[in-house]
């Protein structure tokens, strides 16, 4: 569970219907969990129809509880809930000290209020190729895909050939620089594999999610491979 369901703040208002009762904000995330969790548990009464209405499909259990974040607000949450914490890391403007910090923040608020930790999982925007310079080319596609997507941007992915070709405006500059320096893992299999186990030993995550942003589809796969490979030797 995510707080944002993505677009600008208007569509974000328009979707929830803040503005059409009083008092509604935008920082409603937990009341809204709080409904959702009611939902799901067999305790929820209607006081205005009366009964208990049934999530469907009946007879199931409800799926474990994550949620999803890139801040400390997220893991408060779920340190006070008792539920798992994942931590949005392939985001453009993170980096791992901020990862770390919502981790540590997470387990103290879990424990301040008596709950157990439970999963902890990092998502990290990672690219690998055979060499230095394929990975490097991966790289700047990543970051332009990003530096699009924050200057609203529209279009298709670019592929390293495309990016390489690519004029890059003062703006789009301006915002590449303005990313976290460790926004996209990127190297060799080798270096790849290190930085991944070095951001899951400071950050104590049990599970890490690699997201990449590889327009090409044969290049995606390998990408992954290569770091699945890394990893098993």
């Amino acid at each position: 569970m995510g707080r944002a369901p993505g677009g600008s703040k208007e569509a974000v208002r328009a979707l929830r219907g803040y503005g059409e009762r009083a008092g509604a904000t935008l920082d409603d995330y937990p009341a809204h969990l709080s409904s959702l969790l009611e939902h799901l548990s067999t305790s929820f009464d209607d006081p205005v129809q009366g009964g208990t209405p049934v999530a469907m499909p009946d007879g199931v259990c409800s799926p474990p509880l994550w949620l999803l974040g890139s801040s400390l607000h997220t893991a408060e949450i779920a340190g006070r809930l008792g539920a798992n914490f994942a931590f949005a890391g392939h985001f453009k403007s993170v980096d791992q000290k901020m990862a770390e910090a919502a981790f540590e923040h997470y387990r103290s608020v879990a424990e301040s209020a008596g709950q157990v930790p439970r999963g902890s999982l990092l998502t990290v925007a990672a690219v690998c190729a055979r060499t230095p310079a394929e990975a490097e080319h991966l790289k700047a596609a990543a970051v332009l895909a990003n530096v699009r997507k924050q200057m609203r941007i529209p279009g298709l992915l670019l592929n390293s050939a495309e990016v390489a070709r690519h004029t890059w405006s003062p703006e789009e500059i301006a915002v590449a620089d303005a990313l976290a320096p460790d926004t996209v893992v990127s190297g060799t299999p080798g270096q790849v594999r290190d930085a991944l186990i070095e951001v899951a030993r400071a950050t104590g995550v049990e599970e890490i999610m690699i997201n990449n942003v590889i327009a090409d589809k044969d290049e995606r796969h390998r990408s992954y491979e290569l770091i699945a490979e890394s990893l098993r030797s």
